[in-house]
């Protein structure tokens, strides 16, 4: 489990600014306190170099203090580790 605080920036992207130059003045940006989980899993390499994949899933929960609504995410990250063979 993991709970912090964080920034949320809401702004135009530069070709919305390009073509409507009005957008340049709004902003709309808010702390965000976040609550979640992570979930490590190690999964073994197919092969003999002895390596393995590292899978990270975290859920997210995010609550913006200026803003109505809040933010629910999930995120998948994946790593390879690989190590090398030793010869006798």
């Amino acid at each position: 489990p993991f709970a912090g605080i964080g920034y949320m920036s809401l702004d135009p992207s530069s070709r919305d600014i390009r073509d409507y130059p009005e957008l340049e003045e709004v902003t709309v940006g808010s702390f965000t306190p976040v609550v979640g989980l992570n979930a490590d899993f190690k999964i073994k390499a197919m092969s003999n170099a002895g390596g393995y994949a590292p899978v990270r899933l975290r859920f997210e929960y995010g609550m913006p203090t200026k803003l109505d609504g809040n933010i629910f995410s999930v995120t998948l990250g994946i790593s390879f580790i690989a190590r090398p063979l030793k010869r006798k």
